[in-house]
Formats: structure tokens, sequence, C-alpha cells
């Protein structure tokens, strides 16, 4: 069960009050992410938002690279990563996330052994994807 995006803001303002949360934390998508897993969101809710979530980054940055904003592009990019890296996470150590931005942290906490190889195998599997589609 996923809530619908105007009750995640309307539970985000009752956490806020509730545990008198200052509003600059509680804006980091995972603390609420993990204030809600402790109320309403399974594992596999977890998972699925943050791989929704990249996928919906993944649309825009094709779009920035079309468009020839490769610098935004680029950005995006590191933002899909991240988010597959946190749901990998998620799957495989915990729902509290840690707090970066750094891919190759993220990775060795998630228990990828080897995070180039696998990056390397994913571009490989998703432009096989990609090329039977055209």
């Amino acid at each position: 069960m996923t809530p619908l995006p105007h009750v995640k803001i309307y539970l985000k303002v009752l956490f806020l009050r509730f545990f008198s949360i200052p509003a600059n934390i509680a804006t980091n998508e995972c603390i609420l992410t993990v204030l809600l897993s402790q109320v309403i969101m399974t594992k596999d809710d977890i998972i699925r938002y943050w791989v929704s979530s990249s996928d919906k980054d993944l649309k825009v940055m094709g779009s920035l690279f079309k468009n020839g904003h490769y610098g935004w592009s680029l950005f995006l990019g590191h933002l899909v990563l991240e988010k597959l890296l946190k749901a990998i996470y998620v799957k495989n150590v915990d729902v509290s996330i840690p707090f970066t931005h750094d891919l190759a942290k993220l990775s060795e906490k998630a228990k990828i052994k080897d995070f180039r190889k696998w990056l390397k195998k994913k571009v490989k599997e998703q432009s096989t994807i990609r090329l039977k589609n055209i």
C-alpha cells in the first residue's frame, strides 16, 4: 500500500508537529521514508518508492540529454543511480538509509561487492533493452 502524495504531505506535517522535528531536517526524503516506514510502508513499499522515483528521474534525464542539457542530464543520472542504490540498500540491509550521496559508499553499505563491475553490467543490460525497443 503506497499512500497518495497529498497523504504523504499530511503525514509529514503530523510527524513534524508530533515529534517536534525541524522542517529543514524533515524535508529530506530519507528521513520521511524512515518515518513513514515505521507507520504505513512495508519494506517492499519503500523499495518500490525508490525504484519508481528513479524511473521518473531516468525519463527526465533522457529528455534533458536529447535537448542538449548534458550537465543536468548527468546530475539526474547520479540521482537515478543513488535512488537505485538506496532501494538495493533497503532490500539487502535495512530501511534506515544512510544519509549520503556518495555512490561508492552507498554501494559498499548496500553490500554490492564490486560497484564498478555491477554498474557496467547494469549499463550493458539497459543498453540491450533499449536497443531491442528501437
